[in-house]
């Protein structure tokens, strides 16, 4: 008898329910990327600024113009990133591999990034060129690598609908407890650190070994927690027998006709524009509007409470479920109307005279304004999902690297780079509170609005699903 050559068989089965570690191993990797990302997204500007000796505002040579170039060459990266994954194939599946192979990179890329070597002190040209280097690799080489992986893994790791909403769940719970992490400790540890070592909180070179050992932590902890995901999770939806390995110009036929890719991209650059910009001035206006920037801490901290709105969203989702047919949206319509509503109001406090009475209002509307966006936003990464099938059902391509990853990494980096850029530009003729406060709340409104038009196609995707499980299952 010849002795049959055995290969190991990847999960296909999309009946069986995703356990609750494989769930946790998925929050794990929104969990590591906003540990890195979200210190990037925070501290950056002060480093660049006061460890570097950048410019601010848009003179040659400043950080901000370091985050433009960064955020739009990171875009493009996206889609070098989407068809890397189409063209996956290995034994541990097609996506999964990827928080393996760069979670070693991101974290070290990450450290170096805040990193002043001594012969750039002092000379603005150097250090803008080493941390134009720098920025796009750790984030567009490595970050967005794992941010396009993040997206594409879910459409492979369950084809059921309610098993990705609790995924996509649990992801958000993770990015929301990794933004807590980095937002509460590292504005407080580091001028702690760069004090007891060169006896003065601004120094330079104290600042420096500060940003190493509080970033080298997170680093640590994110390779360590990407590695776990990896472990835990399986690609049952895919298919190496069926799902081969795809070209880049096969991949963006799958685009063609994917109109509810397009409307869904399109809103999450604009939202994503709000988000950067809550971010990138929280400092700023915690100095100016609430009276130090130990405030701040409380602004990028209160994204906490997005783990209750990831909490709830499987129970919305499951109740609009049983009214309509497009659940998802009417889901996300709840977070922008929360977020905007609430958003507004903490224009009057500016109008509120007791310090005590004005800084507990804020509290409040903040809180409940984030509470609404972290539900919104944690949608929009499930239904990335739903244009994979879309594309597939319409094109006959599968290709989660390009819809899935790209539509949300390039969102990402592209709402990073007008994120920073317009309200940099709007701040010079008005204030501060406009900047933080109404102008994220219209963007939000504008990218609630553009989601209207996905309702005619979510109503078709329980259809969709079953045609394409009829046809897998052949």
């Amino acid at each position: 008898m010849k002795n049959k050559k055995t290969t190991r068989k990847i999960p296909t089965s999309i009946d069986k329910k995703m356990g609750i570690k494989e769930m946790i191993g998925y929050g794990f990797t929104d969990m590591a990327g906003n540990l890195l990302f979200c210190t990037f997204s925070m501290y950056i500007v002060n480093f660049y600024t006061k460890v570097c000796g950048l410019p601010e505002g848009w003179a040659p040579f400043s950080a901000n113009i370091i985050l433009l170039i960064a955020c739009i060459a990171n875009a493009l990266l996206s889609i070098v990133w989407g068809s890397i994954i189409d063209h996956t194939k290995t034994r541990w599946g097609q996506t999964r591999p990827w928080f393996l192979w760069l979670c070693i990179p991101f974290a070290l890329t990450t450290w170096l990034a805040f990193f002043l070597p001594s012969f750039t002190a002092g000379n603005v040209k150097a250090s803008f060129t080493l941390g134009l280097i720098t920025y796009v690799l750790a984030v567009g080489g490595c970050y967005t690598g794992l941010s396009a992986a993040m997206s594409a893994v879910l459409p492979n790791l369950t084809a059921k609908d309610d098993e990705r909403v609790k995924a996509s769940s649990f992801r958000m719970i993770g990015g929301s407890a990794g933004a807590f992490i980095t937002s509460m400790l590292t504005v407080s540890i580091v001028p702690a650190i760069a004090l007891a070592i060169g006896g003065n909180a601004e120094d330079p070179k104290g600042l420096t070994f500060a940003y190493w050992i509080i970033i080298g932590a997170w680093a640590i902890m994110a390779a360590l927690m990407l590695f776990l995901a990896f472990k835990w999770m399986r690609e049952r939806n895919f298919n190496p027998d069926k799902h081969k390995p795809i070209p880049f110009k096969t991949s963006v036929k799958a685009l063609k006709g994917n109109r509810p890719w397009f409307i869904l991209a399109g809103a999450f650059i604009v939202l994503w524009i709000a988000q950067t910009t809550r971010s990138a001035y929280a400092i700023d206006f915690a100095e100016k509007e609430l009276g130090g920037a130990k405030w701040s801490m409380f602004i990028n901290g209160i994204n906490i409470v997005g783990m209750i709105a990831s909490m709830l969203t499987p129970v919305l989702v499951a109740r609009f479920g049983k009214l309509n047919k497009f659940n998802k949206t009417s889901t996300l319509f709840l977070g922008i109307i929360i977020c905007c509503v609430f958003g507004s109001l903490i224009g009057t406090t500016q109008s509120i005279s007791s310090g005590a009475g004005k800084t507990a209002l804020f509290v409040i509307f903040y809180t409940l304004s984030v509470f609404g966006l972290q539900m919104a936003m944690g949608m929009f990464f499930m239904m990335f999902a739903d244009t994979v099938d879309y594309g597939e059902w319409k094109t006959g391509i599968r290709a989660p690297g390009l819809l899935a990853s790209v539509g949300a990494a390039f969102g990402i980096q592209m709402g990073n780079g007008f994120g920073f850029f317009l309200p940099a530009l709007i701040k010079e003729h008005t204030n501060i509170y406009f900047t933080f406060i109404y102008f994220p709340v219209i963007v939000y409104a504008i990218a609630g609005a553009i989601m209207i038009l996905f309702i005619p196609y979510e109503r078709k995707m329980g259809d969709i699903r079953a045609e394409l499980a009829k046809n897998n299952a052949k």
